[in-house]
């Protein structure tokens, strides 16, 4: 018996909103072309599931009606996206649509203003640049609800690809490292980016939440997943 294809298209391209770095180009599966980004998924990803389906918001309806609201007493901020995301949440299996909500949502927790923020002098445009194309990408990257790793690409592997891709060395890609797994973030922004994480169905395989009480609240209250539909 044949072993069922993953449904993935042979190719996808999306044009990003300002050209990406060429030396992705080092990378399988991968080409950069100015704005243009291609991905090959039988070279891209280490780990592929069948039928993959992600979890999306429309980017606007994030800005204009989350990104404004205050935490409660009554309502954390975990809570209040989960409750979004079950609101607004679409499913769709198309990784194009997911690379491009994923590079508006980065540009924006990424953009160049972050640096006016005195917590951040020592962050610089080449460190924004990193975090941004690597989240973007990684948005690719699935988690089952389950803790089961679905998907993954090589944004998985932040440290060993940021030093191929952009020629930093063991120290450099550590800083980086951990820029991207939280220390960004002070309080303000952490509320922030969990709040536009919505538009990427609040997914487990972001950096920047606690991952134990994300899946305890997600398992709580029955928020969307990437993945399947439920039946």
């Amino acid at each position: 018996m044949l072993a069922t294809k993953p449904e993935y298209p042979a190719a996808f391209s999306v044009e990003m909103s300002e050209p990406f770095t060429p030396t992705w180009n080092r990378l399988p599966g991968i080409t950069v072309n100015g704005t243009t980004v291609t991905v090959e998924p039988d070279r891209y990803f280490v780990r592929r599931s069948t039928a993959p389906v992600w979890m999306l918001v429309d980017w606007d309806l994030v800005t204009e009606r989350l990104l404004s609201e205050d935490e409660t007493e009554e309502a954390a901020v975990e809570q209040q996206t989960l409750e979004f995301v079950r609101a607004y949440g679409q499913r769709t299996s198309e990784p194009a649509d997911v690379l491009r909500t994923a590079d508006r949502v980065y540009h924006h927790l990424f953009s160049a203003e972050r640096l006016d923020d005195p917590d951040l002098s020592d962050v610089t445009d080449d460190d924004l640049r990193i975090l941004r194309e690597s989240a973007t990408l990684a948005a690719l990257n699935r988690v089952e609800l389950s803790g089961e790793i679905a998907d993954i690409g090589p944004a998985w592997f932040f440290p060993a690809t940021a030093r191929v891709v952009y020629d930093l060395d063991a120290d450099g890609a550590e800083r980086v490292d951990d820029l991207y797994h939280g220390g960004f973030f002070n309080e303000y922004r952490r509320v922030e980016a969990v709040k536009a994480h919505a538009a990427l169905g609040f997914s487990l395989a972001r950096p920047h939440y606690d991952l134990d009480r994300c899946r305890i609240k997600r398992a709580v209250t029955g928020a969307a997943t990437s993945g399947p539909p439920r039946s």
